[in-house]
């Protein structure tokens, strides 16, 4: 039976190793959040390959997707 850890806030881990699915935060590119973002973060984004969903990562500077390692864009 798999367990399920419920966690809301900031921990360091050096590294993730699921046996199970991984939820990330769902986002808009418009509602991407640029505060207090730290690099390496990771997101799901319904529009942010050229309008189509994708997984995102910030930089440091920018959200990137996945797929295309271009800014996560709408179009």
């Amino acid at each position: 039976m798999a367990s399920a850890i419920n966690y809301r806030g900031s921990m360091e881990v050096g590294y993730l190793n699921a046996n199970n699915l991984v939820n990330l935060p769902v986002y808009t590119v418009a509602t991407l959040p640029t505060a207090n973002v730290q690099a390496g973060s990771i997101a799901y984004c319904s529009d942010g390959n050229a309008g189509s969903p994708d997984i995102v990562h910030y930089s440091g500077s920018a959200w990137l997707a996945a797929a295309s390692g271009a800014t996560a864009a709408t179009s």
